[in-house]
Formats: C-alpha cells, sequence, structure tokens
C-alpha cells in the first residue's frame, strides 16, 4: 500500500512537472489538461463516486411545424379488440340535403251512390230517384192525419198495418205528404206540402197518386170508405204496376 502510494506521489511530481514546463510553452492547454487532470484524480480517489452518464434528451412524437412549434393537436384512435390500432376516421359530413316530404296521403273516395230502404219519403225528387233505381211506379198519399177522419181510418185500418207495409214495399216507392192543420208546421215543409198539392191539383183527402219516375201521372185513387180495408185499396193499386 505505502508503494502504491509513493508511486502516485511520483507520478503526480512528474506531472507538475511537466506541467510547469508546458504552461511556459502553451499557457492555454495547460491549464485545460490540468483541470482535465485534476477531475481524474478525484474520482480516482473518492470512493464510490462517479458521474452519472448525462440524461438523454427528451424525444417528442409531434412534428414541428412549419412555424418550428410543435404540432400538440391530439390524434383521435380508435379501439379494436382492446389495441389501438388505428386513427379515427374523418367524420363524414352532415346530410344537408332537405328530408324528401312524405307523399300527401290522398282522401278517401266515398261512394255517393244512395241506396234507398223500405221506407216512406217525404222528398218528392229522392222518391223519383229510389223509382229509376227500384223501377218501380210512386205513390203519394195525401192525407190530413189530424183533422180528417177518412184519413185517421185510412192509416189505422190500412196503411199502418203489417201487410200493406209488405204490398206497398214490394210493389212501389211510397211517399207521405200530410197537410197538418191542428199542428204547427214549419214554413219550409208547409210550403213543400202546398207546392205539391197544388202541382197534382188536391182537392180531396185522402188521395193516392201514382206517378212514374218522369213525373208522370199514371192515375189516382181519392177517398177511402172506412171499413173497406185492405183488399179495397190493394185491388185499386194494382191496375198500376207493370206500367
Amino acid at each position: 500500500m505505502g508503494a502504491m502510494r509513493s508511486f502516485f506521489i511520483l507520478l503526480l511530481l512528474a506531472l507538475i512537472g511537466a506541467g510547469v514546463y508546458g504552461y511556459f510553452n502553451n499557457p492555454s492547454a495547460c491549464r485545460k489538461l490540468g483541470t482535465e487532470v485534476a477531475a481524474d484524480l478525484t474520482t480516482i480517489f473518492t470512493p464510490g463516486s462517479g458521474t452519472a452518464p448525462p440524461a438523454a434528451p427528451p424525444t417528442s412524437d409531434k412534428t414541428p411545424s412549419a412555424t418550428g412549434t410543435a404540432d400538440t393537436t391530439a390524434q383521435p384512435k380508435v379501439w379494436k379488440q382492446g389495441f389501438v390500432t388505428e386513427t379515427d376516421p374523418q367524420p363524414a359530413a352532415p346530410d344537408t340535403q332537405p328530408a324528401t316530404p312524405a307523399p300527401a296521403a290522398q282522401p278517401i273516395a266515398l261512394d255517393t251512390h244512395q241506396v234507398y230502404q223500405d221506407s216512406d219519403f217525404s222528398n218528392f225528387d229522392d222518391a223519383l230517384d229510389a223509382s229509376r233505381k227500384r223501377h218501380r211506379p210512386v205513390v203519394i198519399l195525401f192525407t190530413g192525419s189530424d183533422w180528417c177522419p177518412y184519413c185517421q181510418s185510412q192509416e189505422s185500418e190500412v196503411i199502418s198495418t203489417g201487410p200493406f207495409e209488405q204490398y206497398k214495399n214490394s210493389h212501389f216507392v211510397f211517399m207521405v205528404v200530410d197537410d197538418l192543420r191542428n199542428t204547427t208546421m214549419l214554413d219550409d215543409e208547409k210550403a213543400r206540402v202546398t207546392t205539391l198539392e197544388q202541382q197534382f191539383h188536391i182537392t180531396e183527402f185522402p188521395t193516392m197518386v201514382v206517378v212514374d219516375s218522369t213525373r208522370k201521372e199514371l192515375g189516382r185513387v181519392e177517398g177511402y170508405a172506412p171499413g173497406s180495408g185492405l183488399a179495397g185499396v190493394e185491388s185499386d193499386l194494382n191496375k198500376y204496376l207493370g206500367n
């Protein structure tokens, strides 16, 4: 151990001597060399000492922009089976085309063809229309149900009975014109009754007028004998069937 120390002392003295010699010949180089030698000797004689290697400069995956600044825009990622595999595709541009409106619902065409049931008519034009469709003559009964005793007898003995209901519904279009005198009537209804009475020249009650679909009168049955019943009325009307 002592011999090694002596060796280093002699080495040091030699170096010092060389340094003195070199200093006078090249002072700046000697100062640099002396500094480096001193640092090396300090490292050797200091236990556990050592210089750590310089840290590597931080790296960046950012590509400098044209102006020299780093691009800090985060890149979108997509996940596939738990791993980042590729960048997101660019979002599709929104569809700016206006939505095509659904075609408007077409109105349902209603069947305006009128189907007449077996019932008594009060409107003459409707009765004539039913006559053309059924190919039957129209029987117009002019009556006075609230004042005429013969009309009331005919109503109870014939008109309101089931057999006559079946008879008229099988052979005629039946219409009633009731000239009420003890019952208040609406003005338009009173005018309708008066117009038909004048059109067919009604002078007696009850009167049945038989017409075809062209308004042509085929015949009429005037008056009613109480007690004569259904047979007499049917006999009078059968004369106009088939005309």
